[in-house]
């Protein structure tokens, strides 16, 4: 019996390197790998096998994010195999666009993908992981920081839906959610969790034109409802979704970058505030002047650049 088994979704190829060297801290000869990828696979295939030959290499459909390509891997395994499942993808850097998890926590950059990542990107996280499975409770592991929740009492029509078709999902095989008015889950879909609790998932009957092709814009998708459906998996047979790992002097650094993405999204949420902000001053540059503009009447020349 193997002790864990890794599913791995490589969208961007140029960034197998982060998920190697993330695997590369689990014990030697401790787990069977499947990668999954939607292109390129010959290329994929090489670097990966270079370090686990005997990896599994899978091509598959560009729908649903990283969850399809995880439940097509699944279905292909017995998972009284293994004692734990690990899950992770590709993820670039989120830009501009800030993501807010459960109201409190607030990402941009590559913040998003470094937390999800962080529960195996070193050894003594991923030790401390293994030591909390000790307790039979524990099901389910990532930075409390990704811990979404989900409520009944939400009057946003996307998360209704969210909610109501993962219900639907858990009850066709037998299970209540529960609780049933929340439930609470790992924003980026990300962790290390017992096996077992996935076995449910394999008996659900999906196929790939279920998924949408990825859009962005189509919330109401699949594979958003089934981020509800893994937290879901966890509480509704009896486990908790825990972090044993998180320290207090990364929360204090992580609160100057979470506080700077909140006052972002109140500029992009508040033009008021953008034109409140203009109206005192602003720069303008005119042909190979550059000026100060203060209070919309006062306009200062500024020094050239030196373009030298």
């Amino acid at each position: 019996m193997k002790k864990f088994l890794v599913i791995a979704h490589v969208y961007y190829h140029e960034m197998w390197s982060l998920l190697d060297s993330c695997i590369q801290n689990l014990p030697k000869d401790s787990f069977d790998l499947i990668v999954t990828t939607t292109s390129n696979i010959d290329e994929l295939s090489s670097k990966v096998k270079e370090h686990y030959p005997n990896a599994k290499v899978k091509l598959c459909e560009n729908r649903g994010y990283d969850i399809w390509p995880f439940i097509k891997a699944l279905k292909t395994v017995n998972l009284d195999e293994y004692e734990f499942l690990i899950k992770i993808h590709t993820k670039r850097d989120m830009g501009k666009i800030v993501a807010i998890i459960d109201n409190k926590y607030f990402f941009r950059g590559q913040y998003w993908r470094n937390m999800l990542l962080s529960f195996i990107s070193s050894k003594e996280n991923f030790h401390k992981c293994l030591e909390a499975f000790k307790d039979p409770a524990v099901g389910m592991i990532n930075n409390h920081r990704l811990f979404d929740r989900t409520r009944e009492t939400t009057d946003n029509p996307h998360l209704v839906y969210c909610l109501n078709e993962a219900r639907k999902l858990l009850s066709e095989v037998g299970i209540s959610a529960n609780p049933y008015d929340e439930v609470k889950y790992v924003a980026g879909t990300m962790f290390i969790c017992r096996a077992t609790i996935f076995k449910p998932l394999q008996e659900m009957n999906f196929d790939v034109n279920q998924f949408a092709v990825v859009n962005r814009k189509n919330e109401n998708d699949l594979a958003h409802v089934m981020e509800r459906v893994f937290g879901w998996l966890v509480t509704s047979q009896g486990y908790s979704i825990a972090d044993p790992y998180s320290r207090f002097n990364e929360s204090f650094r992580f609160f100057f970058h979470s506080s700077y993405c909140r006052f972002l999204m109140f500029k992009l949420r508040h033009r008021w505030f953008s034109k409140f902000v203009r109206f005192f001053s602003r720069i303008e540059d005119k042909s190979d002047n550059r000026y100060l503009v203060l209070f919309k009447c006062l306009k200062i020349r500024l020094p050239k650049p030196n373009n030298k």
